[in-house]
């Protein structure tokens, strides 16, 4: 049975698994445009950087593994969770243009053809590794980054466009919920990622903004911008964080070191 992630902590299971913090203490998987460069962000700091296989698998998935979805065609390629490469995937992209963007519960996969004029920038969707997919929604702003809501079973955009700088909240259908605006970007936001340990958004900067992380609440108000000297002059496309298991995952995993204590004991 696969198994979809969510951000919430469940109270019997808190005393045996390690609480979380904020201000991005999980992990923050990055993809760097026209480069094959890789970084894990955490707590402001690069705590980890990997050399990808192609400079063009900037969409990624981040479960167990990161998987990273081809730009525009091709292949795209499996990652451990430190960066270690492990082999291309199946499933490839069958043309959607300038996917920079990933997002993933699991089970599904979605990226963004921010440059796709044929298929009106759509949002598209796929299976868990990337395979089968196609397109899902036309977003109302034409955007580029994409992260999953676990909260609601929904979709956050980026904006960045023509003047729309901003991000727009989806249902997983396509159903145009609301969103924020902000305007100082300037060619920022490719990258957008949510953060499971306190369900907040971040955006990554480029172009202008490189080396910025900033940090959003769901209703639009910025609660930090994060410089991170390891990011100087990289621009950020694929963000994405490392998923947090469903709470009957943490659960089991209480269960199980509360079992292993008992037997110690005896």
């Amino acid at each position: 049975m696969q198994t979809k992630y969510t951000a919430m902590l469940v109270v019997g299971a808190s005393a045996l698994v390690p609480a979380l913090s904020n201000a991005q203490t999980s992990a923050l998987y990055l993809t760097s445009f026209g480069s094959t460069s890789g970084f894990i962000v955490q707590g402001g700091s690069v705590s980890g950087t990997w050399t990808r296989d192609s400079s063009t698998d900037n969409a990624l998935a981040v479960t167990t593994e990161i998987l990273s979805f081809e730009r525009t065609s091709g292949a795209g390629n499996r990652y451990d969770l430190a960066g270690n490469y492990l082999g291309d995937l199946t499933s490839t992209n069958p043309g959607f243009v300038d996917c920079y963007d990933g997002a993933t519960d699991g089970t599904r996969t979605w990226s963004v053809a921010h440059n796709d004029f044929s298929n009106n920038q759509a949002v598209i969707m796929g299976g868990a590794d990337w395979s089968g997919a196609a397109v899902s929604f036309a977003p109302v702003s034409r955007s580029s980054g994409i992260t999953y809501d676990a909260t609601d079973d929904s979709l956050w955009l980026t904006n960045n466009v023509g003047g729309t700088d901003g991000i727009s909240h989806y249902s997983t259908t396509g159903t145009f919920l609301g969103g924020f605006s902000f305007a100082f970007l300037g060619g920022a936001g490719y990258g957008l990622a949510l953060d499971p340990a306190d369900n907040t958004l971040w955006v990554a900067g480029g172009f202008g903004t490189a080396g910025n992380l900033y940090q959003y609440d769901k209703a639009g108000n910025l609660l930090n911008t994060v410089s991170v000297a390891g990011l100087a002059g990289e621009n950020i496309m694929g963000a994405e964080f490392a998923a947090v298991p469903e709470p009957g995952t943490l659960i089991a995993l209480g269960l199980g070191a509360l079992a292993l204590r008992r037997r110690r004991k005896n």
